[in-house]
């Protein structure tokens, strides 16, 4: 009878322990595809930038927060030879449009081929990957 018992108490707990897992890395699931699913709160204007150095080395990019918060705007490019001025704005209210100077180091550039990197921008959590297109010049 102990036996008995004791193998139904020692059930019982490790049904409640996996169980309570289970509901654990369920909602960290459900966390995770909401967060997924939130659309994005920024608008980007133009999506790809595209330069040719023999004529231009800076370029602007507009982006408009979508949505009813204030929020901070961020712009990260990943390639060393793309640089972005300012970094961030911060505290942008809903429905308010800022501008980013990007632009390019044309001499770090490979070749006279298009060299191409991206450029991340995002809003809170959320984020778009720009193109950049550079055309080094030829001599």
């Amino acid at each position: 009878m102990k036996k008995a018992l004791f193998f139904i108490i020692s059930f019982f707990f490790i049904f409640m322990a996996l169980t309570s897992d289970a509901k654990d890395i369920s909602n960290k699931e459900k966390q995770d595809k909401t967060k997924a699913q939130m659309p994005l709160n920024i608008r980007v204007k133009p999506n790809v930038l595209e330069f040719n150095c023999n004529f231009e080395r800076v370029k602007k990019l507009m982006v408009t927060n979508i949505s009813k918060q204030v929020i901070q705007i961020k712009a990260n490019p990943q390639q060393s030879w793309i640089s972005v001025e300012p970094g961030f704005f911060r505290d942008v209210a809903g429905g308010s449009t800022v501008t980013f100077n990007v632009s390019v180091n044309c001499e770090a550039l490979n070749g006279t081929r298009a060299n191409k990197g991206t450029l991340i921008v995002s809003g809170d959590d959320k984020g778009l990957v720009i193109k950049v297109i550079a055309l080094k010049r030829q001599r």
